[in-house]
């Protein structure tokens, strides 16, 4: 948190060449509060966004005090919502997939004001309307990921990302049949065939592993 300073930047004078005390102090929202001294400091975190600050000081002989005089206003800013987390389903998106982003823990604001957080997917860099990739879209080595922004009166904070990379998708199933659903023991020959070719999102060449299982071993 930020901590403010009033200084005298010009010196007093007395003509009758007197020692002089400074009285330096603020004003908050029209109420002062002036103390002895040459300085005066004050931390930011003790007022709300909005309050109205100035810097005040007069100097005196021990009989008669100067005019007082004030610095420019300066108005308390608010403190951007900071933090939080994201979350992606999946984690690690295959091509085609759907990808949904949510956040896992909000983000905070320092000034105890209202925030809103918008998350919204991101695909090849650009944030999309809504916090998810429909299905079908994506393709390998696509850049994916999810980003949110929290806002509360006044500020914005910085965004917050996670990313991926699209990775290979996973050949969908071919289907097998024997070529005898009743064969003989010991006489029909069984092969095993593919009898609906395997699909790849990628359009990468399948290749076929066959195995065969004997009383399911």
């Amino acid at each position: 948190d930020d901590v403010l300073k009033c200084v005298v930047v010009q010196p007093a004078t007395d003509p009758d060449n007197d020692p002089l005390q400074l009285f330096v102090g603020w004003e908050i929202n029209g109420k002062r509060t002036i103390g002895s001294g040459p300085e005066a400091t004050w931390p930011a975190a003790q007022a709300k966004p909005g309050d109205r600050l100035r810097c005040r000081a007069y100097a005196s002989d021990g009989n008669l005090r100067s005019k007082e005089q004030g610095s420019q206003e300066v108005v308390v800013a608010s403190r951007p919502p900071t933090g939080g987390t994201l979350v992606m389903v999946p984690a690690t998106p295959r091509s085609g997939e759907a990808i949904s982003c949510g956040l896992n823990q909000g983000p905070k604001d320092a000034d105890g004001e209202p925030i809103t957080v918008e998350v919204r997917a991101v695909w090849k860099g650009k944030p999309q309307t809504t916090t998810e990739v429909p299905t079908g879209q994506t393709q390998r080595g696509d850049a994916v990921g999810c980003q949110a922004v929290a806002k509360d009166r006044s500020t914005t904070g910085e965004p917050i990302r996670i990313e991926a990379i699209v990775q290979n998708s996973i050949p969908q199933a071919p289907a097998a049949a024997l070529s005898s659903r009743l064969p003989k023991a010991g006489q029909d020959e069984l092969t095993c065939q593919v009898a609906k070719a395997a699909t790849d999102y990628d359009g990468d060449k399948v290749l076929y592993r066959i195995a065969w299982f004997q009383n399911g071993e």
